[in-house]
């Protein structure tokens, strides 16, 4: 960042309850109110968040401060740290900065509790799962926006935004359907955009092994009451093995204009991906290839008074084709078209909350219509022309409309020691339910000391089948039109500690789920994977995470940047031992994650990432394509990634490598995963 201003003392509020105060013009001096969304942010580096007012990013030698409390929006309030009794985990910018990886899933790889089975690499495509959940169990947000995808949770983490846009990830644990809406069933997960504090240029280049070149371009420009980011990139590689190859390009914008009571919030993007997908979704055909394109916009308002009100509209189409044999290459006489799909997705978000003598109350709905075009997937319709393909048509269809209905109430007692959110999710769908289904939900903590905190939730969630659930047949593949949503009650009860420089929690979590949907067969036959409803299956774990930044304490530890540690253990009630789960049953048991940050010299840092994973269940494993299937159970491996970086003012050299180890393993069943790859770049700030 600059260095032209003279440092000035922050001052440090130990609460924070969300009330007019000025005080603040009269204390002749900068004050730091850090305004965050997350609840893990009290001793990690303070950063500018898009969404709020600009603000300089803090030298931890100098300008470090812990914020005991700040402002977070973990349910459909605005609430303090202490009223939130939830996980939260957080990737900062400056650990994503340090991370060592290539994209948005990889990042991923390393959070709490967070499974990614990754098919392509380097953020083409992967399956991101929460507690051991699977992965359509999971939202995805963008600037708090939902884009999860109707059609697959394979195709969920397509994102129009490059890492480099991206200020922070949240991750929140647990079921949250009362909060964001149906399949928020085992967490969510939000990507926030940044905007750096002045009008900026920050231009990446970087080539690696397998033909690797990634080259990206964001710009922040800032006037008196708007700002603008904008983000370009593009990344292309021959692959680690044969049809593994792809090309990815993304552009982004966000706008944001602040008037004197309200705020506008305008986003857009595409993301354009074509790849290899060798073994993707069977091990049968190997030259499978894939093209996808995914745009995406939306527009937000926010309203100050007495009642904050935040309306939303956003629009996401995607168009999908599926090779099952790239460019028809050896194609038997059976196959005769490629799979071609088209998704669209529009809603509108409505959102009050207020404050008055008993608590803060919100009120709000969401609907959302989601839409299906196919060759494939649907019901039969009158044949439309794919575009841009000659002899292609759709003949299937498909559409469902869904309404939510929230309503969420606080309370804090004993001058919020005690705090209490208590809420219910109203939901209607057209395509399965006759009426109204109610998911309520309660959290509640109680803060020990002012470092310690003991928390429970109580959560019932909520998940729809997709369309390839429902209607997806392959020569190994057969969907279920009878399949009804699963549903699931969730508990946990943890202690967290918060104090300078150290964070740490540890928690246990059950989870009761109903008519979960998996793919599976039976273990005595080499036949399809069918779409089936599990009877019940209940899932229960723990996990604890440790974080520390010695070098808040005295500067002499200024050389050990952090330290993190965290361990998570899933169990998982197996009434289906019959049949092999494609996808539920084979959770991951343990991982243990630790990473640490060294400041060798002024100017030199080196992080390096450790990730143990020991996954339960079994794939059949082919030797070759035309082979008969032999079951073997997921082998525990290590991960490990690092970066050596020399940072300056102005620009940035780094080298890193991924699975440094150059270990053999798998995330879903014969996609074997790279070995060592090696990366080098240099990031250039221009200020403009």
């Amino acid at each position: 960042m600059k260095n032209a201003t003279k440092p000035v003392a922050v001052a440090h509020f130990k609460r924070w309850k969300n009330q007019a105060c000025a005080v603040f013009n009269s204390l002749g001096k900068e004050v730091k109110v850090g305004v965050l969304l997350v609840a893990y942010m009290t001793s990690c580096p303070s950063t500018g968040v898009f969404a709020e007012e600009p603000q300089k990013k803090l030298q931890p030698k100098e300008d470090e401060v812990t914020l005991e409390e700040v402002v977070v929006s973990a349910q459909r309030s605005t609430a303090t740290y202490a009223d939130i009794a939830r996980v939260v985990s957080v990737i900062t910018k400056t650990e994503i900065e340090q991370a060592g990886v290539q994209s948005i899933n990889e990042l991923l790889e390393f959070a709490l509790n967070v499974d990614v089975r990754q098919r392509g690499q380097h953020g083409i495509q992967a399956d991101i799962t929460i507690r051991g959940g699977s992965f359509d169990q999971v939202l995805v947000l963008l600037n708090g926006v939902n884009v999860s995808d109707p059609q697959t949770g394979h195709l969920s983490l397509n994102l129009p935004v490059s890492l480099e846009a991206i200020e922070r990830v949240e991750v929140i644990s647990g079921s949250t359907s009362r909060i964001y809406g149906p399949n928020a069933f085992t967490g969510a997960v939000n990507f926030i955009t940044g905007s750096y504090e002045d009008n900026v240029a920050i231009a990446k280049l970087e080539g690696g092994e397998h033909g690797l070149w990634n080259g990206s371009l964001t710009t922040t420009l800032q006037g008196k009451n708007a700002r603008h980011l904008l983000s370009l990139g593009y990344k292309t590689s021959d692959g680690y093995i044969t049809n593994s190859d792809y090309k990815m390009m993304n552009s982004f914008y966000q706008g944001q204009y602040q008037a004197k009571k309200a705020k506008y919030d305008l986003q857009l993007g595409r993301t354009s991906r074509n790849f290899g997908a060798n073994t993707f979704y069977t091990p049968k055909y190997p030259n499978q290839y894939e093209d996808v394109q995914t745009n995406f916009i939306s527009a937000k308002a926010t309203f100050e008074g007495k009642v904050k009100f935040t309306p939303t509209v956003y629009y996401r189409r995607q168009t999908d084709r599926f090779e099952l044999y790239r460019d028809m290459k050896d194609a038997p006489s059976w196959y005769k078209k490629h799979n071609n799909h088209v998704t669209d997705v529009y809603g509108l978000n409505l959102n009050a909350s207020f404050s008055w003598a008993l608590g803060k109350t919100a009120i709000g709905g969401e609907f959302r219509s989601e839409n299906v075009l196919s060759n494939v997937l649907g019901k039969p319709r009158d044949k439309k022309r794919v575009h841009g393909e000659a002899n292609a048509f759709y003949d299937k269809e498909d559409d469902r409309n869904n309404i939510s209905l929230f309503l969420e109430h606080t309370i804090g007692l004993w001058n919020d020691r005690f705090t209490a959110t208590a809420g219910v999710m109203a939901n209607y769908n057209d395509s399965f339910e006759d009426e109204l289904s109610w998911f309520p939900g309660v959290d509640v903590s109680l803060k020990l000391t002012d470092n310690w905190k003991l928390y429970g939730t109580a959560n019932k969630a909520l998940r729809l089948p997709t369309f390839t659930d429902l209607y997806y047949n392959s020569p190994t593949h057969k969907g279920n039109i009878d399949l009804v949503p699963e549903e699931a009650t969730s508990y946990e009860v943890g202690i967290k500690y918060s104090g300078n420089g150290i964070q740490a929690h540890v928690a246990y979590f059950f989870r009761a789920g109903e008519n979960l949907i998996d793919w599976t067969k039976e273990k005595t036959t080499d036949d399809k994977w069918v779409a089936r409803n599990f009877t019940d299956i209940d899932m229960s774990g723990y996990e604890a995470s440790f974080k520390m930044r010695p070098f808040l304490w005295n500067e002499k530890w200024d050389f050990l940047r952090s330290i993190n540690l965290s361990y998570s253990f899933t169990d998982v009630d197996n009434v289906e031992s019959q049949r092999i789960s494609a996808y539920v049953l084979d959770h991951l048991k343990h991982k243990f994650d630790g990473e640490i940050t060294l400041g060798i010299m002024k100017n030199l840092f080196f992080t390096t990432h450790a990730s143990w994973q020991d996954r339960a269940g079994s794939f059949g494993y082919y030797a070759n394509p035309k082979a008969t299937s032999i079951e073997k159970e997921y082998a525990p491996f290590w991960l490990l990634n690092s970066r050596l970086t020399w940072q300056k003012e102005n620009y940035e050299l780094y080298l890193q490598a991924s699975n440094l180890l150059d270990n053999e393993y798998y995330d879903i069943g014969n996609v074997v995963q790279p070995g060592r790859w090696i990366t080098a770049g240099a990031k250039i700030k221009l200020y403009l």
